[in-house]
């Protein structure tokens, strides 16, 4: 379950991706009425982007490419 300290984040964020999860999980859940684009389950996700690193959340084919 995700934790509720990380809405106020999620909130901010211009989109959400998560290393575990499916497309019925809180982060998912959350995300939908938030209206913000997410992506979970995304295996690697944790070590393939670094801190200050850029990203594009391609949700509707299911990418995220790092730039």
């Amino acid at each position: 379950m995700t934790m509720i300290d990380y809405v106020p984040l999620m909130k901010k964020a211009a989109g959400i991706i998560t290393a575990q999860g499916s497309i019925l999980s809180h982060a998912a859940i959350v995300a939908r009425e938030l209206g913000k684009p997410c992506l979970v389950g995304v295996k690697n996700i944790l070590t393939e982007i670094k801190d200050g690193q850029n990203i594009t959340l391609d949700a509707n084919n299911g990418r995220v490419i790092i730039n």
